[in-house]
């Protein structure tokens, strides 16, 4: 072995240990260090059986357990409903990190649907892809319902029944108070009515004022409540003097937002000043259209806002409201814009929006397979250097036994042939290469060290 192989042995045998060690601290301190990454989370109601589908899509960037929104990025929603191609919507993300992508169907979708979120951009990744498949059934499971008559106390020959115009009221809004009188189970016309009560004013009828019952027997009072616990009483007199009360407690819905649709401009007031609502229209089977709206103080310490939205030919119509984006809060409520039951008080029906599609469980995967490849290839890189230097390590010792035997055979003949060195040789070559192995198992095991 020449003297310049030699010293590039000798060069390799130092420097490879202090490489590898600065490769596996690339490897686990820069590929393999905590990055953030994009995705985005899918929801909506049900996608089988409907011809109006509309989804809310939330974009984030997540970094271990920490997420913040993606802002005011283009961004592109495409869903394969079976149709002759693709549904695709194009629009931007908000402040928020939020979109509110909707399809109208040309007939209601009959198979789970595929659906793909990216940026609108060259980025050829997806936020979130996959199959999503929601009937109607299934996602009016968890919604709820207020409203119908109310149980209160009555007393007198006339039989009084009060509802909740709405439902439910919520403060300080006015709501609408259906009043019906019966006589022996049948409507009663031209009942004089006088309502009261404690923890509410009374808009309708105006104070020492009453309103009669219709040829359904029927009567509308405007109350507005002003606490949580507040009670109505209505008396009434008959044509023919026959008399009758009833009392009770009205179920008012602390911290809900308010919600009312004239033509096509969806009003959403808030008790409370905040900056934003979110709201969802519904007729029950399909979530028709999501989205958020701005909100600016109306100078009474409440909030107000409006959005416009398009007209839908359902007959019975549901606007839900909430100051959180699930529409999954205390608050939430869903008011009824528009009824197919003539004559009977409305009824409230809220549901949440349900999740759909995670692609942050597809991008969080990938990013440990990122960690795991670095861990790996770091690995491979050690146990590849380590076999390297015990090669090289041996081959040098060969070259210097061969060496030192040359001389010993000039200088001492008769002690060469007997070759005592050698077996010293091989056991210090084993210890040297064991020493070198277990230095690289501990790299090894810091490669495995999940950082």
């Amino acid at each position: 072995m020449s003297g310049a192989q030699k010293r590039w042995i000798s060069g390799t045998l130092y420097a490879l240990p202090l490489v590898t060690v600065g490769v596996v601290c690339f490897a686990l301190f820069v590929v393999a260090a905590p990055h953030p990454y994009p995705g985005a989370r899918l929801y909506g109601g049900a996608t089988l059986g409907v011809a109006h589908v509309s989804f809310r899509v939330e974009a984030v960037e997540r970094l271990e357990e920490l997420e913040a929104p993606l802002v005011a990025r283009p961004i592109r929603v495409e869903a394969d409903f079976g149709e002759a191609r693709p549904a695709v919507w194009r629009g931007h993300l908000d402040a928020l990190g939020m979109a509110h992508p909707s399809f109208r169907l040309e007939r209601p979708s009959a198979r789970p649907a595929h659906v793909r979120v990216a940026f609108d951009d060259s980025s050829a990744l997806p936020l979130a892809e996959g199959r999503v498949a929601l009937d109607g059934a299934t996602w009016a499971k968890q919604a709820r319902e207020l409203g119908g008559w109310l149980n209160g106390r009555r007393s007198g020959a006339l039989h009084l029944e009060v509802a909740a115009g709405q439902g439910v009221f919520a403060i300080p809004f006015e709501g609408p108070v259906l009043l019906r009188a019966l006589s022996n189970g049948q409507p009663l016309e031209g009942v004089t009515l006088h309502v009261e009560g404690d923890g509410l004013r009374v808009s309708r009828p105006a104070l020492g004022q009453t309103v009669r019952t219709d040829r359904n027997g029927h009567a509308h009072a405007t109350v507005s409540p002003r606490e949580h616990v507040a009670s109505l009483r209505v008396m009434g007199e008959g044509p023919n003097g026959e008399r009758g009360t009833w009392q009770a407690t009205l179920p008012v819905l602390p911290g809900a937002l308010h919600a009312s649709l004239a033509g096509n401009e969806l009003r959403v007031a808030s008790p409370i000043a905040r900056d934003v609502a979110f709201f969802m229209l519904t007729d029950r089977s399909a979530r028709l259209l999501g989205g958020s709206v701005r909100l600016a103080p109306d100078g009474r310490g409440g909030a107000l806002g409006k959005v416009s939205v398009p007209r839908f030919d359902a007959s019975a119509l549901w606007v839900i409201v909430s100051s959180e984006a699930d529409l999954n809060s205390p608050g939430t409520v869903g008011w009824p814009l528009r009824s197919s039951a003539a004559g009977e008080p409305l009824r409230t029906w809220t549901v949440a929006d349900a999740l759909l599609l995670d692609g942050l469980v597809q991008s969080f995967t990938e990013d440990q397979q990122r960690k795991a490849r670095a861990r790996l290839l770091a690995g491979g890189f050690s146990a590849g250097a380590a076999l390297l230097i015990i090669l090289l390590m041996i081959g040098r010792v060969q070259s210097e036994d061969t060496t030192l035997a040359a001389h010993l055979a000039e200088a001492l003949p008769e002690v060469a042939q007997k070759d005592l060195l050698r077996p010293r040789r091989a056991w210090a070559l084993a210890v040297a290469a064991v020493c070198i192995a277990l230095g690289f198992m501990v790299i090894a095991l810091v490669v495995m060290h999940r950082i």
